[in-house]
């Protein structure tokens, strides 16, 4: 499906590709789940909202963790 189709439906729509929910959002078809970074732009830009400012809470960002054993086993 393109980004250009359109889609009738009488059920909510579930979507788990980011770039799609992204659109639906922003045309108005319901509300996303998304990490701040990756909608910033579209949150500065006035095109989207927080509908949970006060539930979420600061993301200082990734960690990566390495168990402190030797001899790990294969990834």
């Amino acid at each position: 499906m393109s980004l250009g189709t359109k889609l009738a439906t009488r059920t909510p729509i579930v979507l788990d590709e980011a770039g799609f929910a992204r659109t639906a959002v922003l045309e108005n078809v319901g509300l996303g789940f998304f990490m701040e970074q990756n909608v910033l732009a579209d949150i500065e830009a006035g095109h989207l909202i927080s509908a949970i400012e006060d539930w979420t809470p600061p993301f200082p960002g990734l960690c990566l963790y390495y168990p402190g054993r030797r001899n790990l086993s294969a990834g």
